[in-house]
């Protein structure tokens, strides 16, 4: 009965002993499946990571060329402006130098028509306050007859 009991003993070790290989392979085999499947979602996560990464250097470059061309086309706008300021200029004066032109025309043939009328030896020009301020401008094609001095007043009218 000792032999059976020893035999017993023995069964009882040796079948914990089997369970416990079975539990401990099984536990290995689940380790396995967990590193695995850590890897492949760190592998995931890195792959994740590279991807947003890249996708942000495109953003940022993107954000980059447009405000370049923004600036390029808010430079080339202010230098249209500038070169349409400066031909609005340029005209305006023109056009005010050929109403100058005009008017001075007119003054002349005015003063040349009617100095001879007068029938004196000086004629004195009174003229506005714009006008004095250019007179040698205005008066410097008058050619008043022979013998007639030209004066102009100092105040203006």
């Amino acid at each position: 009965m000792s032999q059976a009991v020893a035999k017993l003993g023995e069964e009882i070790i040796e079948e914990a002993r089997a369970e416990a290989q079975r539990r401990l392979a099984k536990v290995e085999e689940e380790a396995k499946k967990i590193i695995e499947a850590a890897k492949a979602e760190a592998s995931r996560l890195v792959e994740e990571a590279k991807a947003k990464a890249v996708e942000e250097v495109s953003l940022i470059e993107r954000r980059r060329l447009s405000e370049a061309r923004r600036a390029a086309a808010l430079r080339i706008l202010e230098e249209k402006n500038k070169l349409v300021a400066e031909a609005f200029k340029k005209a305006y004066s023109q056009l005010k130098n050929l109403k100058f032109e005009a008017y001075s025309q007119s003054i002349t043939r005015l003063l040349e028509a009617s100095i001879p009328s007068l029938a004196s030896e000086e004629v004195q020009v009174w003229l506005n306050k714009r006008d004095l301020e250019r007179q040698n401008r205005l008066l410097k094609n008058v050619k008043p007859p022979e013998g007639v001095k030209l004066t102009v007043a100092e105040k203006p009218i």
